[in-house]
């Protein structure tokens, strides 16, 4: 068994320092334990820690939105994820309507990465573009098919990390600190409390909930490992099932 390829593991993650773990070679022989194909059938990606676990799998289930075009997680009963029920509600239909609804125009997965050929930023448009080519797209007023291969059109260098610890998306622009998704939170977290310890919010706030992904960034590396190896004993050994949700929020 092997932790990684390459031997390495947790370090720092995309210019995003891990949580400190005064004991390293505990987590490392931890990690040690941890079969290197257990970790690729987890999707676990070491660059961003985050696990993102095959759709269908047997022992890890995530039930997933039944709105056509929808890979979110839906725990409710009636396998309908909360952006879809707004959805149904604003249209006035029931949850047996699911069908008049039409379908969602995102499938409530993290961004992907920006179409513009060798473009390091994540996308944020419906067209997948990110914000400056979204603009850039608009601005030009050409067809899609021909933006792509406009000379203005240039590849960007991937935005910084989001400074909130638990969160691997980029921040939106290259002089923010945030992710949109967290710059919104912060803006609200404010509003309850003006005296935010806004340090402390970054390190214990949670990550973007991104349907069939757990991201275990902020955590010190022995908590990192031992949550990776005790999916391994329940999946491999004790053969029981674990929830998305559970490992994604274990309170």
């Amino acid at each position: 068994m092997s932790a990684l390829p390459g031997g390495g593991w947790l370090g720092t993650t995309a210019g995003h320092p891990v949580a400190a773990d005064p004991d390293r070679s505990r987590s490392e022989r931890v990690m040690a334990m941890i079969d290197e194909a257990f970790l690729a059938e987890m999707g676990w990606d070491p660059d961003r820690l985050v696990l993102a676990p095959p759709v269908g799998h047997r022992l890890v289930v995530r039930p997933v939105c039944r709105v056509e075009g929808c890979s979110a997680t839906a725990p409710s009963r009636a396998r309908i994820c909360a952006a879809c029920r707004r959805r149904l509600a604003g249209a006035g239909l029931g949850h047996d309507q699911i069908g008049l609804l039409t379908p969602r125009p995102r499938p409530g997965r993290s961004p992907g990465p920006c179409p513009v050929d060798g473009c390091g930023r994540e996308g944020a448009s419906t067209l997948g573009l990110c914000r400056p080519h979204a603009d850039q797209h608009d601005t030009l007023g050409v067809p899609t098919a021909e933006f792509f291969g406009h000379p203005a059109v240039v590849a960007l260098v991937a935005n910084g990390p989001c400074g909130v610890a638990a969160c691997a998306r980029q921040r939106r622009h290259p002089d923010s600190l945030y992710c949109d998704a967290h710059q919104q939170r912060l803006r609200a977290a404010r509003r309850g409390d003006p005296h935010l310890d806004e340090a402390r919010w970054r390190k214990t706030e949670p990550a973007v909930s991104v349907g069939g992904q757990v991201s275990l960034r902020g955590l010190p590396r022995l908590v990192t490992a031992q949550v990776l190896y005790g999916l391994q004993q329940r999946c491999r050994l004790e053969r029981v099932q674990t929830k998305e949700g559970n490992l994604a929020d274990p309170q």
